[in-house]
């Protein structure tokens, strides 16, 4: 119990250093660049996005496989599969860099505008993102090798570190050289970061492919390549279809309350980084899906409590930003608000859909996607035609979207599990309460509670006395909930061997 707690605090704390120093970041960035360039560090973000997904797979197998394995006391083939899988996806890696470089020079060489967009500024981005898709690679799969050997603080503290070496790189040239400067200091941080781990981690930098060894794991990676990439694109598909539909200006705006709104599902990925190989090793222990019931309800409704204190950190302390230090962002703050309700949903999401991966279901999750893509395709066509603002048309239909999506996998998950039909809605509307309760909150304290005078000292003591409303408001209905699903029982049932 208390080595699971400890790595628990450790690996939550890590995660909220990677959400600061990301905050202080971009904060920086859009300061540097503005409106009138931030667009390009959307494109930017959202292509570093899609590069991550090129091991194709391989390092989702690996989340079940290597724990699976160590869960039937066969230490060493998990080492084996670890090794072959290195040397896989950095095979595909370097293919799929070679072909991005050929396409990209050929498309944004032989052009002066690309949508909008300065080709040149384009064909320098990408081949910045080749190094880093390189390198990320190298640096992301040891993470994985470390988190399913359960060395979460060292994995945690260590992609910590890289993020704040990052920050500091990217604001240090960005205030030098602008756009460029920001592009070197990603490229330098990030050829740093899987140096470090290369050189740590010796052993396991193994290039040889044992050819059933990568055949096993490509068939169970795979279809979980086809539904993680799905999920990406349902957590991107806003700024995939603002790049073709918003304009440049529009875009900046968009990104950035984007990229506030969605930083809660960093935090949530501690949960699950620390809760899916345990998930894993439980059902390679039962053979059971049942077996997982009790695990994720308790750790669905401690994340019901986590989701709705992050939405209301968020949209207040986004306001707040933003009128101190981002005044030529002010049109952001509106579609914070939109976007973090369906955010504070969406991270409910991250256990379920882990346990649908790790069950094996792939093809109830991949048509539980399929379907919500297809609802907000439906509704960026038709949502702008009943409001003003096309921007925040595409910020109603994203929360819609992560709303339906989350309320989809949890239903989903809890039915794999076993649990009856009235359990499963009673258990997620229980994990969703604390969320509507917040969400409904702000917006009667946004109509109500406007700021008053000008400058800093005006609009500090509005956002902490607004914030202090909000906490008085939420205290009780917090405790309540709190009291009825306890933290410490949460976690213990979490502990194999414990129920």
């Amino acid at each position: 119990m208390g080595s699971l707690l400890r790595q628990t605090f450790f690996v939550t704390l890590s995660r909220y250093v990677i959400i600061g120093v990301s905050v202080v970041r971009n904060v920086v960035i859009a300061r540097l660049l503005g409106p009138d360039q931030y667009h390009y560090w959307v494109l930017f973000l959202l292509a570093l996005v899609y590069t991550d997904q090129v091991h194709f797979g391989l390092r989702h197998a690996g989340d079940r496989e290597f724990p699976l394995e160590r869960g039937k006391g066969n230490h060493d083939e998990a080492f084996r599969l670890a090794q072959s899988t290195f040397t896989a996806i950095m095979t595909l890696t370097t293919v799929v860099a070679i072909l991005s470089l050929v396409i990209g020079s050929f498309v944004f060489g032989t052009s002066v505008s690309v949508a909008g967009y300065d080709a040149t500024i384009l064909l320098n981005g990408l081949w910045g993102l080749v190094v880093i898709m390189l390198c990320d690679q190298v640096g992301r799969f040891i993470l994985l090798y470390l988190r399913t050997t359960k060395r979460f603080v060292l994995s945690s503290s260590t992609e910590a570190a890289s993020e704040i070496i990052r920050t500091i790189g990217v604001i240090v040239l960005g205030s030098v050289y602008g756009l460029t400067g920001m592009f070197i200091g990603y490229i330098a941080s990030s050829f740093l970061f899987a140096a470090v781990m290369m050189f740590a981690n010796k052993p396991l930098i193994h290039f040889s492919i044992d050819t059933a060894r990568v055949k096993r794991m490509f068939k169970a990676g795979f279809p979980m390549f086809i539904t993680v990439a799905t999920s990406v694109l349902i957590m991107n598909i806003d700024r995939v279809a603002g790049t073709v539909l918003l304009t440049p200006s529009e875009l900046s705006y968009y990104g950035f309350a984007a990229m506030v709104s969605l930083m809660p599902v960093s935090a949530s990925q501690a949960w699950r980084e620390v809760f899916g190989p345990t998930i894993a090793e439980r059902l390679g222990e039962s053979g059971q899906t049942t077996a997982l019931l009790q695990s994720l309800l308790k750790a669905q409704s401690i994340a019901g409590l986590l989701a709705a204190a992050l939405l209301l950190l968020v949209v207040i302390g986004a306001e707040g930003m933003i009128q101190l230090v981002l005044p030529s962002f002010m049109e952001a703050i509106s579609l914070i608000q939109r976007l973090s309700i369906g955010v504070a949903f969406f991270v409910l999401a991250s256990l379920p859909t882990a346990v649908l991966i790790i069950a094996g279901r792939m093809r109830q999750y991949l048509m539980l996607e399929i379907v919500v893509i297809a609802i907000v395709c439906v509704l960026y066509l038709t949502v702008p035609l009943l409001l003003p603002s096309k921007v925040m048309a595409f910020a109603v239909s994203t929360a819609i979207l992560f709303i339906l999506y989350s309320i989809a996998s949890m239903e989903r998950a809890l039915a794999v599990c076993g649990a009856p039909r009235t359990e499963r809605w009673r258990s997620i509307l229980s994990v969703c309460f604390p969320s509507i309760y917040v969400a409904i909150m702000l917006e009667v304290l946004h109509r109500v509670y406007i700021v008053s005078g000008v400058g800093v000292p005006a609009i500090a003591g509005h956002m902490a006395g607004k914030l202090g409303l909000a906490l008085l408001v939420c205290a009780p209905m917090m405790m309540i909930m709190y009291r009825r699903f306890g933290l410490t029982g949460s976690l213990s049932m979490l502990i194999p061997g414990r129920r």
